[in-house]
């Protein structure tokens, strides 16, 4: 089989490596669909024991329902690597979008789990599934979609700013269950304005991999970015008020005005869609 039988060009002018899409594709299956009830498995009920002895009361909520529908993400992403290694396989024009989804998905759903163990001094075993999904989304963009480097970078911090937003409507959850009526009416406010922010963020991640020139992708960062910007903001700076210190989850402004910048500075921006 020559080259020319196994690249084609897409949307962006660049060309597909499909013969490596598909080997990557493999492993990401092989990767997700393994590691993600492995790590379930060894973590799940453990923290919900730790979680529920350290306390406050019903803290263990959180492990209980986000583990699982993380790993859900995380083994649906599984699904959507054998589909792209078909259509890598088949040559098709949408090959590709499934292998960024998944990429995104696999990426997503391996890296608030590691935060809880961490935090309790446990091994975090999601990082069985992150590490390697990490070189597997680096090979997805590099490799197979021959995309730039600039482009990868940047859809990486768009895909970080996706993850930290929806941890910030974690982090929401935690403390209006630990924190109680009427003190927690911030966190019940931003709650779900922060799962908004994070699904529409991560459309934007996986478009800008798939043609970034298309102008509702700004539209839509813009609006998602100032809307986390808004919602995480105040879940950050409540929870640093709280507890006296810098909170962890301006992680989530923090990326997300990365990502404007990027996109809203015209010499960057052309750097990335060039």
């Amino acid at each position: 089989m020559t080259e020319v039988e196994t690249v084609k060009p897409n949307n962006n002018n660049r060309a597909i490596n499909y013969q490596g899409g598909l080997i990557v594709s493999l492993i990401g299956a092989l990767v997700t669909l393994t590691m993600y009830p492995y790590a379930f498995i060894k973590e799940y009920h453990p923290l919900i024991l730790i979680e529920a002895a350290k306390g406050p009361e019903g803290c263990q909520e959180n492990v209980i329902y986000f583990y699982p529908a993380f790993t859900d993400l995380g083994i649906f992403s599984g699904i959507l690597f054998l589909v792209a290694a078909y259509g890598f396989y088949k040559k098709t024009n949408w090959a590709f979008t499934f292998g960024i989804i998944a990429s995104v998905l696999a990426l997503k759903g391996s890296f608030w789990p590691m935060v809880p163990p961490m935090s309790n001094g446990l091994f975090p075993y999601y990082m069985y599934v992150f590490g390697p999904s990490m070189i597997i989304y680096f090979l997805m963009t590099y490799w197979a979609g021959r995309l730039s480097f600039s482009r990868i970078i940047f859809g990486l911090i768009a895909g970080m700013a996706m993850i930290t937003s929806f941890m910030n409507s974690i982090a929401a959850t935690n403390r209006i269950i630990a924190v109680g009526a009427p003190d927690n009416s911030l966190y019940v406010m931003t709650m779900r304005l922060n799962i908004v922010a994070g699904l529409a963020i991560g459309v934007v991640a996986v478009a800008v991999m798939i043609n970034p020139k298309k102008e509702w992708i700004k539209l839509l960062a813009l609006t998602a970015g100032l809307l986390e910007l808004f919602v995480g903001g105040t879940v950050a700076t409540a929870y640093s008020l709280e507890i006296g210190r810098i909170s962890f989850f301006y992680l989530g402004p923090f990326f997300v005005t990365l990502m404007l910048i990027g996109m809203f500075t015209p010499k960057i921006w052309k750097l990335i869609t060039d």
